[in-house]
């Protein structure tokens, strides 16, 4: 199996839950997909990790996966970017923030990526908040 491939079919559900520190939607079974690259699906599901303290966390509702850097992975390079970002009231994705990254690649295809993504907001006292999220993705040319 070469390389892509092999990142492709075991790497990216792992790469999402990391990043999204988030749970399965448990029974919906439903998935977004990046449309640039068949296959890239990851369930839909809370961020349970977001500031401030809510009753019910921020849900991700669409958008698409990170890519990994084409040259990063022809190269067998492996990385991370962490990412800072607001999830508003009308569960869209402000303030983006690369805090740290390995290279520029890894952090400008993570800011895209989550620029893209749709949430159902989390509430407090069932109104819509607004909260802070920080999240690692990691990319491994190994798995």
């Amino acid at each position: 199996m070469n390389i892509l491939a092999k990142t492709l079919t075991s790497a990216i559900p792992t790469l999402f839950l990391i990043l999204c520190g988030c749970a399965s939607s448990g029974g919906e079974g439903e998935s977004y997909t990046d449309s640039d690259t068949p296959g890239k699906q990851a369930r839909r599901g809370e961020f349970p990790g977001c500031k401030p303290s809510t009753e019910t966390a921020a849900f991700l509702l669409e958008g698409r996966l990170p890519k990994y850097p084409r040259r990063a992975l022809r190269h067998g390079e492996s990385g991370f970017a962490d990412i800072r970002f607001s999830i508003s009231e009308t569960g869209d994705v402000e303030n983006t923030e690369i805090l740290r990254a390995t290279s520029e690649e890894f952090a400008s295809n993570v800011k895209e990526a989550v620029g893209s993504w749709k949430f159902q907001p989390a509430t407090n006292e069932d109104r819509p908040v607004t909260v802070v999220c920080a999240k690692r993705n990691s990319f491994s040319a190994d798995d």
